[in-house]
């Protein structure tokens, strides 16, 4: 803490920590029942892994904007209601029109004035309504959508580029029947792709799969990669960890609640998530920090995938050819 010239704190600093003690309580009210604008995203470290992939590996740069974006505009939608309510908290009252005119302390003062008074008018309009529940559903179908597009597209990717991952999947049988190609299909295949499968085996195996499926997801992304040479044990242990944590599954099975049952309870979803905080027959209720562990977990799942499908491309000065 800053202090003035006799070693006291200064009023600016007592107003700051006051200020801190009043964001806490009041951001703690708002996560019980809706999403909190955050200082740090949580999903930032997708975001400068999108920054360096375009020339770390250009194939799969374009999945990866498009995941951080896709999480960047669920974000947005729910900070919408803060847009709305913001106007309330700038009255001329809380914010004089000589505001730059005044001294350094006392625009800091009135800077946090109207931040928390913002927070308090966005915990009496936004929270505990069914307006404030639907947002966070739209947001669930955002974030789980993009994350399954994003691992679509990087399972066809990397069988494109190494085909003998198909050799894993055959390995697995829970693998193997769903992304069988029945022999009757494969003339079909052939004559269509003119007898040449290189550098298509991925679209013709997953195209038509569907990925929303979170079982899916955590059996196939934590064994298709194992095969693969390098120095990847540790990116494997936290990928692992990382697609049979409780929040990823909550979040998937969350999604198809909310795109086939409108978001009301059933037993299938108290019977697979152990959510028992939710009640059969009732709207899914959710929390601010539902949303964010939501949005962390995908960008840490797919930070890893990045890292485990990044071994299918060789380091532009290995200069190895595709297999």
């Amino acid at each position: 803490m800053k202090k003035d010239t006799e070693g006291k704190p200064t009023s600016v600093d007592i107003k700051g920590e006051l200020f801190n003690d009043e964001l806490r309580v009041l951001t703690e009210e708002l996560e019980e029942s809706y999403w909190v604008p955050f200082l740090r995203t949580p999903f930032d470290g997708l975001d400068k892994l999108s920054n360096v992939s375009l020339t770390e590996c250009p194939d799969l740069h374009a999945p990866l904007v498009a995941l951080n974006t896709n999480l960047i505009a669920a974000k947005n939608l729910l900070e919408f209601p803060y847009l709305l309510v913001g106007p309330y908290a700038l009255t001329s009252k809380h914010r004089p029109d000589n505001f730059q005119d005044l001294p350094m302390a006392e625009q800091i003062e009135l800077s946090m004035d109207i931040a928390l008074r913002g927070l308090e008018i966005g915990k009496r309009r936004i929270i505990n309504t069914e307006e404030s529940i639907r947002l966070m559903h739209q947001a669930i179908l955002l974030i789980w959508s993009a994350f399954e597009s994003y691992c679509k597209e990087v399972f066809i990717l990397s069988l494109n580029e190494r085909s003998q991952l198909y050799l894993t999947l055959l390995t697995h049988s829970e693998l193997k029947d769903y992304f069988a190609v029945s022999q009757s299909a494969w003339l079909t295949l052939l004559e269509s792709h003119s007898f040449n499968l290189n550098g298509k085996l991925g679209t013709i195996v997953g195209t038509s799969r569907d990925f929303s499926s979170p079982q899916l997801i955590r059996n196939l992304f934590s064994k298709l990669y194992l095969g693969l040479p390098g120095e990847k044990k540790e990116l494997e242990a936290a990928l692992h960890k990382y697609v049979h944590d409780d929040e990823l599954w909550k979040l998937g099975l969350r999604r198809h609640l909310i795109a086939h049952r409108c978001g009301i309870i059933d037993k299938e979803y108290l019977n697979k998530s152990g959510d028992h905080s939710q009640t059969q027959g009732a709207l899914l209720k959710l929390r601010g920090r539902d949303i964010a562990q939501g949005m962390g977990i995908v960008a840490q799942c797919a930070i890893c995938i990045y890292g485990l499908a990044r071994c299918c491309w060789p380091k532009p000065d290995h200069g190895a050819n595709r297999e």
